[in-house]
């Protein structure tokens, strides 16, 4: 009788060999709000990270969710010293930028953001997304991917 968002207490006597197994919904989630984004796997929050060296953490980008805010998202390789490495597909740049490219960017999970207390380095977890003022929704791109 677990619900989404709350603990589960398991009331019981342990004995040795018994087992706790966790099925988790492992898609990646995109969370919005006020033009900002934030990605989730399973309960892994994701940082986009200078490390990656995949662009500046703060330029804007566009990412086209499926139904029910799930991304295309997968696992790829970690540089060292990060546990986890999503790659993103997504739109980044704008205007000021000379225009708007098709990339992969690569956030890490957050616990290893900024792991390695370089104060040149760089992390965030909300994102600035892309914003298009002459389209009515602010400029999400449906069905680009």
């Amino acid at each position: 009788d677990v619900r989404p968002g709350t603990y589960c207490t398991i009331g019981r006597d342990w004995a040795q060999g018994d087992k706790v197994t966790l099925t988790l919904d492992m898609r990646t989630r995109m969370t919005r709000l006020d033009r900002m984004a934030a990605f989730e796997r399973g309960p892994v929050v994701f940082a986009r990270y200078s490390q990656s060296a995949d662009g500046d953490v703060d330029e804007c980008i566009t990412v086209s969710p499926a139904e029910g805010g799930y991304v295309d998202a997968g696992l790829v390789d970690s540089p060292q010293g990060v546990w986890l490495t999503l790659g993103l597909p997504a739109l980044r740049g704008g205007y000021a930028e000379g225009g708007v490219d098709d990339c992969q960017i690569r956030l890490c999970d957050f616990a290893s953001a900024g792991s390695r207390w370089d104060e040149r380095e760089r992390y965030r977890v909300w994102l600035p997304m892309l914003y298009t003022p002459s389209q009515p929704d602010g400029g999400e791109i449906k069905g680009y991917w």
